[in-house]
């Protein structure tokens, strides 16, 4: 994960700042402060900034308490925490958790579902709306549609998704879809990665044993996924979910990760009033803790699933055909 910013952005950036205040635009002023946190953060930057610009910078500033503008500021980092330089004249593989400040010099000829914001292409309009808790609804997925930022893979944990009646059953594949294309931008040039976690079956108390989901249940949610040509999906079934080291701190509520994002939704897939919360890491209050627990979370998920055997209680684990893993798990 990197933070790929071009010099010329920094000083659109700036010219943005003040004109925001300027015009007293709380949200211009807002944006620009969210950005400003984020490159500021921890994260690795890469830039077409030269060597010579830095130390020009460095010079010019020596002794002054302020700086003048938001490069300098950014410059004081790189000089501090190093950098990698770019020219940024061809951007085509980088991490899906990476970030792109861009301007029309750049040549970004990258997948889709990654960040960039460019004040020439007025790509900005998600960033201030992506942090929501409590949102409720009642299967309105296009209500939280526009909350969603740029994404093109997803974890995704649901201990309930395989169970239900075959009519509740189809209800809520049909739901889960709907919840899953929020997420999808309707020009995505990419395959959405989705990894599902969720339980393998539930323990009879009564009669001590533990009872594997019908396999048609599997079949059924593996039918919904497969007749959608824009999702690469796994599944991973497991008898206990649970996160850490104890097995009894289960959920109840799913819980999802995207590029940028880590969220909880309460029933999405019943015909229920619930609540979606969603941290959108670029504007947290304080970037570097989040981000350090989203990628710690994201190690401990991907540990979890390479220990599934392929086979619990003579029933196959693992579905899908998604075959060189989910994107979301790589750079962790």
């Amino acid at each position: 994960m990197e933070i790929i910013v071009s010099n010329i952005f920094l000083d659109k950036l700036t010219a943005f700042r003040k004109n925001a205040f300027s015009n007293e635009d709380d949200n211009k002023i807002l944006l620009s402060s969210k950005i400003t946190r984020l490159l500021n953060s921890n994260i690795n930057i890469v830039t077409n900034i030269t060597e010579e610009e830095v130390d020009r910078c460095f010079t010019s500033n020596l002794g002054e308490k302020e700086y003048k503008t938001i490069k300098d500021t950014i410059i004081h980092k790189l000089i501090k925490n190093g950098y990698d330089y770019d020219e940024m004249n061809d951007i085509s593989k980088i991490d899906c958790k990476s970030f792109l400040f861009t301007d029309n010099t750049c040549l970004t000829n990258i997948d889709d579902g990654i960040i960039e914001l460019n004040f020439d292409k007025n790509k900005s309009e998600f960033y201030l709306d992506s942090m929501l808790t409590q949102r409720t609804f009642t299967n309105e997925y296009e209500e939280i549609k526009q909350y969603i930022p740029p994404c093109n893979c997803m974890l995704y944990i649901d201990p309930y998704l395989l169970e239900g009646k075959a009519k509740e059953r189809k209800v809520k594949n049909e739901n889960f879809k709907k919840l899953i294309h929020s997420f999808i931008n309707g020009n995505l040039n990419v395959k959405f990665h989705l990894t599902i976690l969720t339980k393998l079956g539930q323990f009879n108390y009564h009669t001590k044993e533990f009872v594997v989901v019908p396999e048609e249940n599997i079949n059924d949610l593996k039918t919904t996924l497969d007749e959608d040509d824009s999702i690469e999906y796994n599944i991973y079934l497991i008898d206990q979910l649970y996160y850490g080291k104890d097995y009894t701190n289960k959920f109840r509520d799913r819980i999802f990760f995207t590029n940028y994002t880590k969220g909880s939704i309460g029933h999405p897939n019943e015909e229920k009033t619930t609540y979606f919360n969603q941290n959108f890491m670029a504007i947290s209050t304080d970037i570097n803790r989040d981000y350090n627990d989203f990628f710690r979370e994201l190690k401990y998920w991907q540990s979890f699933i390479n220990r599934i055997p392929e086979i619990k209680y003579e029933t196959s684990t693992k579905y899908g055909n998604l075959r060189n893993g989910n994107r979301i798990f790589k750079e962790i």
